[in-house]
């Protein structure tokens, strides 16, 4: 099974709530949750950072939106080891950066949990729907072997707006 690390705009573009993703961008990071959740284990950290920064975007209720259901099948499934792999990587930046290689520790420090979810984790991609920032840094990460799938690369840079109705 795959194991993927997931940046919190997948979720929030899978729910709709992103500015700079189109619809066909919103229809690939449902894709992609599904698939994580058919197919896929999700590297998660044991002090939930990333559970809460999903929090703060997704319904625990799992409705209305793809990320919501993603977000309670998640939480739902946070103990079964063959739909997460739970790692430590600490809960202070500086706990977190241990895990960081030195040429990814200024990376966007919102961020770093991800670099190391993968790394500690032995993940085999971070996925990635509207944040520029791990394009802009690709041959730093793949300098340290950090694979991310970029889902909506169309929409990386352009601010969007989305049409009414």
């Amino acid at each position: 099974m795959t194991r993927l690390v997931i940046d919190t705009n997948v979720l929030k573009v899978a729910n709709g709530k992103s500015e700079q993703a189109d619809p066909a961008c919103e229809e690939a990071a449902g894709n992609a949750l599904q698939d994580a959740l058919r197919q896929g284990v999700v590297v998660l950290d044991t002090e939930q950072l990333a559970i809460d920064e999903y929090r703060k975007h997704c319904s625990w209720a799992g409705q209305p939106g793809a990320g919501d259901f993603f977000f309670k099948a998640l939480t739902d499934n946070i103990a079964n080891p063959s739909r997460v792999h739970l790692v430590d990587i600490g809960a202070a930046e500086d706990e977190i950066d241990l895990f960081v290689p030195e040429a990814l520790r200024d990376f966007d420090s919102d961020d770093k949990k991800w670099i190391a979810l993968f790394l500690e984790g032995s993940a085999d991609a971070i996925l990635n729907a509207t944040d520029s920032d791990w394009a802009a840094r690709k041959a730093d990460l793949d300098s340290e072997k950090v694979t991310v799938r970029e889902l909506c690369a169309n929409c990386l840079n352009v601010r969007r707006s989305k049409p009414a109705g």
